[in-house]
């Protein structure tokens, strides 16, 4: 069996996400999927919560913070996260 496998890139948008995206990161320290990078797009948030990927136990290959000076909605948003990504 061929253990080559793609690079996944997972977009997460956050503003202010506070204890939701705390969860959101949890749940990604269990991912089993070896090939993986992490683009956070964070959307002005002020409760420095886009920080709080510094506390997790993430096997990401790649981690990207993109920080916007205000809030820029979702589409825009992801389209920042499409064009840094590897996957």
């Amino acid at each position: 069996m061929k253990n080559d496998y793609p690079l996944v890139s997972i977009i997460i948008i956050n503003w202010n996400g506070g204890v939701m995206f705390d969860d959101c990161l949890k749940s990604l320290e269990n991912l089993d999927y070896p090939k993986w990078e992490l683009i956070l797009v964070d959307n002005g948030s002020k409760d420095n919560s886009q920080y709080l990927v510094n506390n997790h136990n993430l096997k990401c290959q790649r981690y990207k913070l993109i920080q916007n000076i205000t809030n820029l909605g979702f589409a825009e948003p992801n389209n920042q996260g499409y064009r840094v990504s590897k996957g």
